[in-house]
């Protein structure tokens, strides 16, 4: 299943360690700032021991881009 939804649904996904791969785009863009909204929302992760570790599989340049594949280290 493909999931591609707002910073909430990410939070939801990652919480329950519901997803077999990740995949991230990139833009040479820089935004930021208090309220700037994030990729991923929710409660966040309490402890850095919690964090679902990945590993990168593949790193693609598309155009100014740059496209990350990376699954969960567990696997």
């Amino acid at each position: 299943m493909l999931v591609e939804g707002g910073a909430a649904i990410h939070g939801s996904f990652l919480q329950a360690k519901a997803f077999d791969q990740v995949i991230v785009y990139l833009a040479p863009k820089l935004i930021g700032g208090q309220t700037a909204p994030s990729a991923i929302g929710g409660a966040g992760i309490r402890h850095l021991a919690d964090v679902p570790e990945l590993s990168i599989v593949h790193v693609d340049n598309l155009g100014d881009d740059i496209k990350i594949t990376a699954i969960p280290k567990e696997r």
